[in-house]
């Protein structure tokens, strides 16, 4: 009895010692890769673990698979423009492995799915299109880009369809472009030469404008004085008068300025301001 004890204790502890417990999270699948040491047939177990816990034998591996929205990033350095000019920008793709289908995921595309199917020709769909655009309307319009993220995703999509990949596209959202520092460089020194020579333009049309307006204003002085038979001087001294009458009109109802008139050869006031 005591060497059959000991035998059945030998063997829930050799057991015990072969087993782990798998868990996953809310967001996650776990597939079991059976792999037996001494007998039976190895490969992905056909259920994944999707809740709670499970115990499993040392031998057998687990993957485990987000099944929340995934969002793969993608950086572009130099892609050429429509005029040539090179720009960077990134693109994102958010995915979502379909639930339950992760087994499947991993017998028919293995753990890096994203990498070998799906990366190489994203990145090739955003750069092709993006490159039928010149570089000052992917830095100046937002709706190139709601136009490429759609041709984008209508790609990806139908390769996912073709090749039947248990994973849904929730998006494609490629950032506005940015000029490498070299051409931002020069795109500033040319909008500075551009305003300068705009400021400039803009400087020598109002001069002008303000000559023309000048010469009209002693065209008409002119006009007045051969109207009114004035000579030279008593032009002058008319529209001396006509300065002091603007003067008084300004401060006549200002109570700290008095006004006191010299009368003789022509009216000459004396203004006397009290602060």
């Amino acid at each position: 009895i005591k060497l059959l004890t000991f035998s059945l204790f030998s063997l829930i502890m050799l057991t015990l010692s072969s087993c782990a417990v798998a868990t996953v999270n809310a967001d996650e699948e776990l597939v079991f890769v059976e792999k037996p040491i001494l007998f039976g047939s190895g490969g992905v177990d056909s259920e994944p673990l999707t809740s709670g816990s499970q115990w499993r034998w040392f031998s057998t591996d687990e993957v485990i698979f987000k099944v929340s929205p995934i969002q793969y990033e993608e950086e572009f350095k130099d892609i050429f423009t429509s005029d040539n000019t090179p720009i960077n920008l990134s693109a994102n793709l958010l995915l979502q492995i379909e639930k339950g289908s992760t087994p499947k995921l991993l017998t028919n595309f293995g753990e890096k799915w994203y990498d070998n199917n799906i990366q190489v020709q994203f990145v090739k769909y955003v750069r092709d299109e993006i490159s039928k655009y010149p570089m000052k309307e992917l830095t100046s319009k937002r709706e190139i880009y709601d136009n490429v993220e759609m041709v984008v995703n209508e790609k990806v999509q139908q390769i996912i369809k073709d090749k039947k990949i248990p994973v849904n596209v929730l998006a494609v959202v490629v950032n506005r472009a940015v000029p490498k520092d070299d051409v931002m460089e020069e795109l500033t020194r040319t909008a500075i030469q551009i305003q300068a020579q705009e400021t400039q333009e803009q400087r020598e049309k109002t001069e002008s404008k303000r000559e023309a307006a000048e010469v009209k204003r002693a065209q008409a002085d002119k006009a007045y004085q051969r109207e009114m038979s004035l000579t030279a001087d008593q032009y002058i001294k008319l529209r001396a008068l006509e300065i002091e009458k603007e003067k008084v009109e300004m401060i006549k109802n200002k109570q700290s300025v008095k006004i006191n008139m010299l009368m003789g050869n022509g009216a000459q006031p004396i203004y006397d301001v009290n602060n």
